[in-house]
Order: structure tokens, then sequence, then C-alpha cells
């Protein structure tokens, strides 16, 4: 036992329900209820009076009883002990903490649960400098560690990156043009020989000043990874020089008037040249509002950067926190929407409602490479026609709003062409074996895989859902014993740059799953998208890429969620961006009269 254990013993079977009173006891008794020696009771009761927990008086003489008095309530102690758990970011052992003395003190679950919610939302906390504007957020997932951006994958990663690093130049959604960001001018004659010009006094979060030795670095850095999501990005560099502390040359292999929209990607944002590459995995720099002080397993947290260069944030800390296998009803665990709902818990406020229907796609990936029914592609066919997307949004409800009958958000509505009955004289190919569908282990994934199952089973496939973290699921060997993989296709703001990205990152299920023939006749049309400035053009070729993919019955979109957030009027600034993410760089918070 520890020595809060001992304590709370001591407390209990002393009957000290009234704190502050004297009670005669013998040490040999104190033996007994702690199951130690004599000795080991007199250095368990020393360590008590140091902790200023007991008042003891020892009795004098052989066999005299000695006087205690209980200073301090025990469930105090436990809810102390097990918030400082909590501060630590060891929420587990918080709650195992708690259930350790559960027993004894009934209530300690809603005392804890109560502090644990007000932990979340806006709050104003005083530290030994100065008071800080610190907001908690619960996330369903952290970020995996390492924070790299050429392996950017999942959603929550490019969230924090964005805060945290910046790019050459800007995509502004609003105006739908580049703007200038760390470079504050560009040039180029032929859109094959690029120069950017960086602004001058922009500061990285280790003190290092930005020059064009850390473009070079991060772009020579991004081309070596060849494993990297985005190395597809480097494929029309040539050449990388830096002409002087503040200009930097790209030579490319061909004319890319399309070169600033890749250079507008999080996956490319400027990391110091000064980063250790042995503590890379620990640590993200870069020039952002925010610097990353802490990414574990269960808690990640950023600090306002007061030297950036641009508009200083209102946040002076945030702190994203993952809470999962929450199995006590009396332990709830408060939602993103709770929170801004809760900014200010205590006061009768208006509410105003954000809403916003996602470009991402939820989808579905047969795997090609992998021997079994689906190398049939009139098999493939039917069976994708079995999947109706509005099928399972009328079945499972929830967010789950517009059926998606493609990637590109203007093609939401228009469907592609099925057959379902051509297939039905293919099911032997497919009897007596399990399709296994691999998919995350998040709530929503959870239920769609359940659908697939049942509407799998109802025309007499099998179907075995294989649920696992986004560290698994992500590895290649993992994606290549699938047969089926359910994902969420993300589709931003840059519709271009994250439909490009959806079809050839590395680690893109799709890509992996892919025939080497798509794979040949996608990159084509990739470098033809490259050369063309028209907009129509590019469409176009979007276009004919996603059909390539559709007509080959290799991939099934199916629907798009509708985010809806509830937040207070005080909440100031707030807007959502195409994932439905909160920018954080912006949002400030108005205290009520």
């Amino acid at each position: 036992m520890n020595l809060l254990e001992h304590y709370v013993t001591l407390y209990k079977e002393l009957n000290a329900g009234k704190r502050e009173q004297d009670i005669s006891v013998k040490i040999q008794a104190i033996s007994q209820f702690l199951y130690c020696s004599v000795r080991n009771s007199q250095f368990i009761i020393k360590r008590l009076e140091e902790e200023q927990w007991i008042y003891w008086i020892p009795g004098r003489g052989r066999g005299r009883a000695s006087t205690i008095r209980f200073l301090v309530a025990p469930e105090w102690l436990i809810l102390n002990q097990a918030k400082s758990f909590v501060k630590a970011g060891h929420y587990e052992d918080a709650i195992s903490h708690i259930h350790l003395f559960t027993t004894e003190f009934p209530s300690l679950l809603e005392q804890f649960n109560l502090w644990f919610t007000g932990l979340f939302g806006f709050h104003q906390e005083q530290t030994d400098e100065r008071m800080q504007d610190v907001l908690r957020l619960r996330l369903n997932k952290l970020p995996i560690a390492p924070l790299e951006p050429i392996n950017l994958t999942l959603r929550s990663e490019t969230h924090i990156v964005r805060h945290v690093c910046d790019t050459l130049v800007r995509y502004n959604p609003k105006s739908r043009k580049m703007e200038p960001h760390l470079a504050f001018y560009w040039e180029t004659e032929d859109n094959k020989l690029w120069h950017f010009y960086l602004r001058k006094g922009i500061y990285f979060h280790n003190g290092q000043l930005l020059t064009a030795r850390d473009v070079q670095y991060t772009f020579n850095r991004a081309i070596a990874n060849r494993k990297g999501a985005a190395h597809w990005m480097m494929e029309t560099i040539d050449t990388i020089i830096v002409r002087d502390e503040y200009t930097v040359e790209f030579g490319l292999s061909l004319s890319n008037p399309f070169f600033l929209d890749l250079l507008a990607d999080e996956h490319l944002s400027i990391l110091s040249s000064k980063t250790n590459e042995l503590s890379i995995d620990n640590q993200l720099i870069g020039t952002g509002p925010y610097q990353l002080i802490e990414n574990q397993k269960d808690r990640l947290i950023l600090e306002v950067f007061d030297r950036y260069f641009q508009t200083r944030p209102f946040l002076d800390r945030i702190e994203y926190w993952f809470v999962e296998n929450v199995q006590d009803e009396a332990l709830s665990v408060p939602t993103p929407k709770d929170i801004w709902q809760g900014v200010f818990p205590d006061e009768k406020l208006s509410r105003q409602q954000l809403r916003l229907l996602e470009w991402n796609v939820q989808y579905l990936s047969l795997n090609l490479h992998k021997k079994g029914p689906f190398q049939d592609p009139d098999f493939r066919q039917w069976f994708l026609s079995i999947l109706d997307p509005n099928q399972i949004i009328n079945d499972l409800k929830g967010d789950r709003d517009s059926a998606a009958f493609g990637f590109l958000p203007r093609k939401s509505s228009r469907p592609h062409s099925e057959r379902e009955n051509k297939g039905h004289f293919k099911l032997d190919i497919a009897k007596g074996q399990e399709l296994l569908l691999y998919t995350f282990n998040d709530q929503d994934h959870i239920e769609d895989a359940g659908w697939l199952v049942q509407r799998a089973a109802h025309y007499g496939l099998t179907i075995n859902p294989v649920f696992l973290n986004d560290e698994e699921l992500l590895r290649p060997e993992k994606i290549q014993e699938a047969d089926l993989i359910h994902d969420s296709a993300t589709i931003s703001d840059q519709i271009e740059m994250s439909f490009l990205q959806f079809l050839f990152a590395n680690n893109s299920f799709l890509w992996n799953h892919m025939p080497s023939l798509i794979k040949n006749k996608l990159k084509q049309k990739r470098l033809q998208f490259y050369q063309v400035s028209s907009l129509q053009e590019r469409e176009n070729l979007l276009e004919e890429m996603e059909k390539l993919i559709m007509d080959h019955h290799m991939v099934k979109p199916l629907y798009r969620n509708r985010v809806t957030i509830d937040t207070d009027q005080q909440v100031q600034n707030v807007t959502l961006d195409r994932q439905g993410w909160i920018d954080l760089r912006t949002i400030w918070f108005k205290k009520p009269n």
C-alpha cells in the first residue's frame, strides 16, 4: 500500500468520521490495521506527520496508548491525487486511482466527474508570470507522433500543423487565390523557373531566423523521404538553389503553373534547418502562431508564439485531450459540441449555431492486389451496386447527411450508373470465403462496418470487420491484408490538391489497392494536369481521374457528414473549414458584462 492507502485504512478503522478529534490507539493496533511490523508502523506514522495529515502524540511508557488526530479528509486527498494524474496527462491512472476508494467513498466518482468536466472549454488561469486565456478541447483521436509534415495523414494532424507551421504561400478560400505568406513575393517567366523572396525577421520557435537555407533544407528533406505521404509533390522539382539569404530558386522539370498550389499545402510546411534529426520524432519546429509544447499519448499542448510575424492569436494556450474507454456512466466526457456550449457555464447567454456540409467523403476501397472475388470486375461492379448510400444514411442517421456519388464536391448528387443484377451470376466466386473489412475503431466507422456486414449477409456474402487504431491500420502490411478498407477521403477548401493527395499519397488506401495499369494512367493525367493553367481544363482532368477509378469499380463513395456546432455568442470570429475544424488562430472570447 502507498501512504494514501495507509491513511485511508487508519481513518476507516479508527472510526474517524469526525476530524480534528483526539483518538487513543496503541501502536500494536495500528500494526494490525496496516499488516506490518511495529517498526514499519512507526515509520508510516512519521511520514503521515511530515505530510501534516495527522497530529500524533506517542504514549509514554511501554503499553501506553498514543493519541492520533486526523487533519485532512481522505476524499480531498484522493481527489487531489487523481487531479495530479490528470494534469500530468495520465487520465487512465486517475480513473484507476478513484476506483480504489469508491467502496469507502461512493461520491468520489461524481465529484471527480464534476471537476473533470469543468476543465474543458475556455478558462482564464493565473500562471507565475501572467493571466492566460486557455482553451481545452477533447479530440476523438490525437495525432500520431511524430508530427512530420511530409507524412501527414489524419485530419487532426493537418489541423495541428496548420497552427504550428507556415508555408511559402497560402490559399485564400474566399478569394480562391494564392497569397504571400513566408514569401512576400514570387516571380516566374515560364512556370518552370520560380524565384521566391522571403520576409525578413521571421523567427522559428527555437529562436532561429528564417532564411532561404531553411526552405532548401525542407524540400531536400522531403525529396529524400521517398516513403513520405506527399512525396509525389516533389516529382517536378529538379533543383533548389539559394540565391542569397532571403531568395530561393526552384527549377522544375516541366512547366507547372500548379506549383503554387503544391507549395501552399501543409505537407510542405517550412521547417527549421537546425532541427535535430535525432529528436525529430519528439518535436515540430515551425514559424506558426503556436508552438508545440507537448505531444503525448493522451494530450497535446500548444502555446502561443509571441514572436509570430503576423497577428498574434487571442488564446495563450490550447490543450487537446484524448480520453477513451470510459466505462462508468458517472464519468461522462464532454464532446466538442458541449465544450462550445459551455464556454461561460455560469452565464445565461444566447446561442449561435454553425452548420456545414463536409466535403470529406466516407468510402470503401477494394484491394485489387489480393487474390479473391474482387479480381473479377463483374463481381466488383455488382458488389458496389448493392451498397446504397441513401440507405446507409436512412438506417444509421446521426451526422450522415448527403449521399456521395463521387469525390469532387460538385458531383455529390450525380449518381454513376450501376447494374445490380449482373453480378448475381458471380456469387459462387465468393462462396465460402470471408472478406476482411479493415477500418478505424471510431464509433462512426464501427456503425458503418456493422451496416456493411448486414447488407452483404443479405446477399449471402460474409464480411468480417476488423477495427484497428490509426497507427496499426496505416501499416503497409495491414493495408494489403484487407479485402476492403473503410475510410474518409479528406477534401479540403483546396479541392484540387486534396483530391490529388487522396489519389496519390504513398499511404493512401486507394493507391495501395490500385493495380499498376491504373496507377500509370493516373500518373500520366497528373503530368498533364500540372501543365495546364485553365481552371476548366483542370476540372476536366480531375473528372477524368475520378471516372477512371469509378469505372474500374475499385472504390465506392458513400456519404458526407453535416457538422453542427452550437456556441455562445461570446465566442467571436468562429469559422469552420470544409473539414469541420474551427480555426483557432482567429477565434476569441468576449467576456459578458
